[in-house]
């Protein structure tokens, strides 16, 4: 089979190679050839936990030469037959495949490595290509691959990613679909292995708890927020309504909650609408006034020397006004009315007074 890794320069492509192809196929028992750079091989001896088959070759000659099939031809029959140097069953992974295959070097492609590549299969032969750019090497390295994938560190993007890096398969490096789609944590261990590109001292330090803590601050901070202003914005709302009651004075001062919600001692002013516009409700003696919803009622009035009476029931209590004064209050549960000095106000009163008087019941 043929798989191309590709993507930028500290990537993680080697880093994603070792852990997907090396590894297991080392942990299988197979043979891997590679050409990666500094390979710690006493420290993958100890990570696979047993003796392994592993060769590296730094020759781009040899890569060029030896990863060669030819087809032979006796007149009855064909078959490919495999360079000697190459072995059955076994891993080839070629790091920077651009310098070995450069696509502007190779306007032909050599029958012996096209052959390869469509036949590597039938000898149970796996080749890797890694590089950072599919397009610097041979079209036939792309077009005959059965799997590709596309490597990309997301540590550009926040703190909250510089330990992860992404993937993308694709069948060939240049399909638009894309087959699948996952992200994994970089793992320090891998990194003693071999020789990365990525910052492995940022790998090392970066720990889980500053992420886990911020993300936990940031979601408690979004709830809160939104019960706050799920009330649609409390603190306007109270101010707004108690500005429509007549009759009530607010305090600027006065306390509220954290979301904006009065005492309910306060809350009561509400009720203050059927007090006397002659009267007033301060702070000072909010608390001490006893408000009662007692409809009143008006039952009459009188105009008489340039005077006018006016007359309330309110309950048990009759109140008389004076040009909207409070000059009398008296308590008759039998209902009648007392004007100034005590006398009542009646038809046969108001009659005497001036033939301009005028007598009104409500």
């Amino acid at each position: 089979m043929n798989r191309v890794y590709y993507g930028k320069v500290g990537g993680g492509k080697t880093y994603c190679v070792m852990f997907q192809e090396i590894i297991p196929a080392l942990r299988a028992g197979r043979k891997v050839i590679t050409n990666i750079d500094k390979l710690n091989l006493p420290e993958l001896r100890n990570y696979i936990g047993k003796d392994i088959d592993i060769t590296v070759r730094q020759s781009l000659k040899w890569w060029q030469e030896s990863l060669t099939c030819d087809v032979e031809d006796d007149g009855v029959e064909g078959r490919a037959v495999l360079n000697p140097a190459l072995s059955d069953n076994a891993l080839y992974v070629i790091d920077e495949a651009q310098f070995i295959w450069d696509a502007r070097q190779f306007k032909d492609t050599k029958s012996g490595f096209l052959h390869l590549l469509e036949y590597n299969r039938h000898f149970g032969v796996d080749l890797v290509f890694i590089t950072q750019n599919v397009k610097r090497c041979d079209v036939n390295i792309s077009r005959l691959a059965n799997d590709s994938y596309q490597i990309k560190n997301l540590g550009f993007l926040h703190g909250f990613t510089k330990n992860r890096f992404a993937v993308n398969r694709r069948q060939t490096p240049f399909d638009k679909d894309v087959i699948a789609q996952y992200t994994r944590r970089y793992d320090s261990v891998i990194f003693t292995l071999f020789r990365s590109g990525v910052d492995v001292n940022a790998v090392k330090q970066k720990g889980r708890f500053s992420s886990t803590v911020v993300s936990a601050f940031i979601i408690f901070a979004i709830i809160c927020l939104g019960v706050l202003f799920s009330q649609g914005n409390p603190v306007k709302a109270i101010a707004k309504t108690a500005e429509n009651k007549k009759g009530v004075t607010t305090n600027a001062n006065s306390p509220v909650n954290f979301l904006g919600i009065a005492p309910a001692a306060i809350n009561q002013s509400g009720d203050a609408k059927n007090l006397k516009s002659g009267q007033s409700l301060s702070p000072t003696n909010t608390l001490s006034v006893k408000l009662q919803d007692v409809p009143c009622k008006r039952i009459g009035y009188i105009e008489a020397n340039g005077s006018v009476w006016e007359i309330e029931r309110c309950g048990d209590v009759i109140e008389t006004y004076r040009n909207r004064k409070l000059v009398k209050t008296v308590t008759s549960p039998a209902g009648s009315a007392l004007a100034e000095g005590g006398k009542s106000p009646s038809r046969d009163l108001v009659s005497n007074t001036n033939n301009s008087n005028t007598l009104k019941e409500n």
